[in-house]
């Protein structure tokens, strides 16, 4: 038998079959849906300023206000939503001191943090609209609407384990332009109390125009005490393939 017949013999007998592989390997039936768990995450705070909760204005006294701020999170990222809403109306007629405010805001705020914590220090910018009726005395009364825009800077911490609960400082700096009207109490021009109030004119009433005067102010707009507590929350899980 020649050697090369021999080696033919002896690899054939030792040839093993090896199986076929399929064409390919479908990845749905090997990797089934796997739940993604993360810790329960908030939706939307509420926000309260306890500095216009218990508001003191000087030549009018205790002036609380109320006033709410929603906060929308996202669920993850740096920025959040805010829209907030001030009211007072206080009205003592016998010593003609009135504080009605109604306040608009919404804010766009940015924490330094990231990954969705929404926790810490944190610079906004915000917008605001404001009509207003303001009396100190039977002499001192004004009465209009303003707007104004700038920057918040503040810093929030968790009051619980939760985190649910949070206080929150902040100090706004920005720019506020108001046209409005005095008013007095009686007729100016003739000085007649007839229990009316008037507007502070002493021109024409031919001529006379609403919201003749005009104020700008650039400088601290707005100061807070803030407790937050979240209000809506997001599903504990979602499934991802």
């Amino acid at each position: 038998i020649s050697v090369s017949a021999f080696l033919l013999n002896r690899s054939s007998d030792l040839a093993i079959a090896v199986p076929a592989f399929p064409a390919h390997i479908s990845l749905s039936e090997s990797a089934p849906a796997v739940e993604k768990k993360y810790a329960r995450r908030h939706l939307i705070a509420a926000r309260t300023n306890l500095l216009h909760d218990f508001a003191y204005v000087p030549q009018f006294g205790f002036a609380p206000s109320g006033n709410i701020q929603l906060e929308y999170y996202p669920l993850t990222g740096h920025y959040t939503y805010n829209a907030g809403f001030t009211f007072s109306n206080h009205r003592h007629w016998d010593e003609h001191k009135f504080m009605q405010v109604r306040d608009v805001q919404l804010e766009l705020r940015r924490y330094f943090k990231g990954g969705g914590a929404f926790i810490g220090p944190y610079l906004a910018a915000y917008v605001e609209g404001t009509k207003y009726g303001i009396g100190f005395s039977a002499t001192k009364g004004w009465e209009g609407e303003g707007g104004g825009a700038g920057l918040t800077l503040g810093h929030t911490c968790r009051l619980n384990k939760k985190g649910n609960l949070r206080l929150e400082l902040s100090l706004s700096v920005g720019a506020f332009i108001t046209r409005y009207d005095p008013y007095v109490w009686g007729n100016p021009i003739t000085g007649f109390v007839d229990g009316l109030y008037y507007y502070d004119y002493h021109g024409s009433t031919s001529q006379f125009k609403e919201r003749n005067h005009r104020f700008m102010w650039f400088g601290p707009t707005n100061a807070g005490v803030h407790l937050t507590y979240d209000i809506i929350y997001r599903k504990k899980k979602e499934v991802v393939r």
